[in-house]
C-alpha cells in the first residue's frame, strides 16, 4: 500500500514457502505509512455528527488554538477546512484498512471477565445461562452473566477509499466514512469500556480518537475536564 515499500523485499517474502508469507507482506507495508503531519492536528470526538464533532488543531497538540472542522463562510454557506484535502497518512496511500480490534476481542475478555462465575458463591449474583452456540457443537456455552449477555459477532473492519476521481485517501475521505461508521458502535464501545466496572461507561462520557492509523485508540473522558489527562481512561478498539 505504501510507496515507500521495499519491493525487493516484497518479492522475497513472497518467493518464502510457508502460509505466514503473505501475512508478513501486508504487516511490513502497514508498517511503512502513518499518520500524517495534517491528520495529527485532528481533534475527533465520538459524540454527535461529524459538523460538531470535529476541530483542527493550529499544532499538534495545541488546544489552545482550535477551529471546527466544519466551517462558515463569510456569505453564510458551510465549507470544510482546508485541511480536509490534505493526505491522511504519510506517505499518502489509496486505501485504509481500520479495524475495532477491541470489539473483536470482547468476547474472549467478557469470557474472562465472568469465568468463575458458575461457583456457588456466585450462582445468586452473578445468575449464569447456558445454552448452545453455532460451531460449538453440543458444548454448552456460557450466554449471560451478571445481568450482560455474551458479545458475538462484534468483529467490524472498514475499508476507507478515495472520493471518485482521486486516487489518494484525504483526511475528508477517511473522517466521512470513519467517523459516522464508529459513531454507529458508540453504544458497544461504551459497554466494552465498562467490562470490568460491571456496567457500561456514562453515556454522557466525551470519546476521542487519538490515532487514525493502526490499532485506534480510543480515549473516554468525563465531561467538564477540558482536554487534560486529568480524569481519563484509554483503551484500544
Amino acid at each position: 500500500m505504501s510507496s515507500s515499500f521495499d519491493i525487493s523485499e516484497r518479492l522475497r517474502i513472497q518467493g518464502e514457502e510457508g502460509p505466514n508469507a503473505q501475512v508478513r507482506v501486508c504487516s511490513l507495508q502497514q508498517q511503512h505509512f502513518t499518520d500524517s503531519a495534517s491528520s495529527e492536528r485532528i481533534f475527533c470526538t465520538l459524540n454527535g455528527p461529524l459538523s460538531t464533532s470535529i476541530w483542527v488543531l493550529g499544532k499538534r497538540d495545541n488546544p489552545t488554538s482550535i477551529e471546527p472542522y466544519h466551517q462558515l463562510t463569510a456569505e453564510g454557506t458551510s465549507t470544510w477546512h482546508a485541511i480536509s484535502q490534505a493526505p491522511m497518512t504519510k506517505p499518502p496511500v489509496p486505501s485504509i484498512i481500520v479495524r475495532v480490534y477491541a470489539l473483536e476481542y470482547w468476547e474472549d475478555e467478557w469470557l474472562l471477565c465472568h469465568r468463575g462465575h458458575s461457583e456457588p458463591d456466585w450462582q445468586q449474583t452473578a445468575d449464569p445461562q447456558y445454552g448452545v452456540l453455532p460451531s460449538y457443537g453440543e458444548t454448552w456455552c456460557l450466554l449471560r452473566c451478571c445481568g450482560t449477555d455474551r458479545p458475538r459477532g462484534k468483529a467490524a473492519s472498514l475499508v476507507v477509499t478515495p472520493l471518485e476521481g482521486r486516487d489518494l485517501v484525504s483526511v475528508h475521505d477517511y473522517l466521512t466514512t470513519v467517523h459516522p461508521w464508529l459513531m454507529s458502535f458508540r453504544g458497544d464501545i461504551l459497554e466494552y469500556m465498562g467490562l470490568w466496572k460491571g456496567k457500561p461507561a456514562e453515556e454522557e462520557s466525551v470519546l476521542m480518537l487519538s490515532n487514525f492509523v493502526g490499532p485506534l485508540v480510543v480515549v473516554g473522558q468525563t465531561r467538564g475536564l477540558g482536554l487534560g489527562v486529568r480524569g481519563r481512561e484509554s483503551f484500544r478498539i
